[in-house]
């Protein structure tokens, strides 16, 4: 049976010359919870990840690639997994990449989850709202 450890798959990641995880980052920001109601001033922080590795610096870029979330969390490697179509053409292209988790999936939670009443504020999860 193969023995795993952290040792072994750092190495295995420097033969493959994976990406390091530090050429990408998760952020938050915040985020209107109502974008139709003018009046409302509720925000909540939505997840979001990104990678400059391929650009000549954050204060100058030129082409960016953004990635939108499906109905599920996103992951670190979204960003981070040179293997991808996206990343491969981040790298051709010189391109920042982003990748925005879709609310109410993963960590981005514009409200609490109430157990017993998981719809209780579905109204926020509806196509037109949530971005």
């Amino acid at each position: 049976m193969t023995e795993w450890n952290f040792s072994r798959a750092i190495g295995w990641a420097r033969e493959l010359n994976l990406p390091k995880l530090s050429d990408a980052k998760e952020e938050y920001f915040d985020q209107k919870l109502d974008h139709f109601d003018g009046s409302s001033q509720q925000t909540w922080r939505q997840r979001y990840y990104h990678n400059f590795q391929y650009t000549s610096g954050s204060n100058n870029i030129k082409t960016v690639f953004l990635r939108l979330g499906g109905e599920g969390p996103l992951r670190m490697s979204t960003v981070s997994n040179e293997a991808t179509p996206m990343m491969t053409l981040a790298k051709e292209h010189g391109a920042a990449v982003f990748a925005l988790e879709h609310r109410f999936y993963g960590a981005s939670r514009p409200t609490p989850y109430v157990y017993g009443s998981p719809t209780r504020h579905c109204g926020y999860l509806d196509l037109l709202v949530a971005p």
